[in-house]
């Protein structure tokens, strides 16, 4: 028998889509990240981060600032109590971020 009241919401349901993530920004990220050369594994695992990340600070990641980055690292850590394995993690997502974020914002 099939549940009807499900609790979870579609970000949490689909773990590459959340409420502030824009499809066409998704799309555009998962194509940059496919041609950097990562694997899917790393792949899907940035595409998460950044539905996560976006999640956290309730607004596109395209809008996000270095201090919400910030705040949602220290949320992590501190909150949830997860160990970042990869000490560099934080700087490539904060790069791959603020590389969209000039794109759709150029400086005039």
């Amino acid at each position: 028998m099939a549940k009807s009241n499900n609790r979870r919401s579609h970000s949490q349901n689909d773990p590459q889509h959340g409420a502030y993530f824009p499809e066409k920004l998704r799309q555009k990220l998962s194509e940059d990240l496919q041609l950097s050369g990562m694997s899917k594994r790393t792949h899907d695992g940035y595409i998460r981060a950044i539905r996560q990340l976006s999640d956290f600070a309730k607004k596109s990641p395209d809008k996000i600032t270095e201090h919400q980055l910030r705040q949602f690292f220290l949320h992590l850590k501190n909150d949830r109590g997860l160990v970042l394995l990869h000490a560099n993690l934080p700087a490539r997502l904060g790069h791959v971020l603020h590389a969209q974020a000039a794109e759709h914002h150029p400086a005039s």
